[in-house]
């Protein structure tokens, strides 16, 4: 939760959801995010790359996909919070 404070201060998405889980083979904890910056807004996205290294710094390993509209967030919100998960926030 704290890591995903500081990395929301770093980068000031207009929203971002968030969800950690332990994986399937190892049971490490890792995060899943949704990040939206408002372009209508000074805090406009940075770009996938910038985002990737903030957070392999921050965080460790770390990677970054572009958001696909086909799929939409309830896509990805969904997918995470209808699992059992360590924690979750919408920021």
């Amino acid at each position: 939760r704290r890591s995903m404070e500081r990395l929301a201060d770093r980068l000031n998405p207009s929203l971002m959801f968030w969800g950690s889980e332990a994986g399937k083979v190892t049971q490490r904890n890792h995060v899943h995010a949704l990040l939206y910056f408002n372009s209508d807004e000074l805090n406009f996205a940075p770009p996938a790359a910038a985002i990737w290294k903030l957070g392999f710094s921050m965080c460790g390993r770390s990677h970054v996909d572009q958001f696909d509209p086909e799929l939409g967030a309830s896509h990805y919100v969904s997918k995470y919070v209808s699992k059992t998960l360590s924690d979750w926030d919408i920021r």
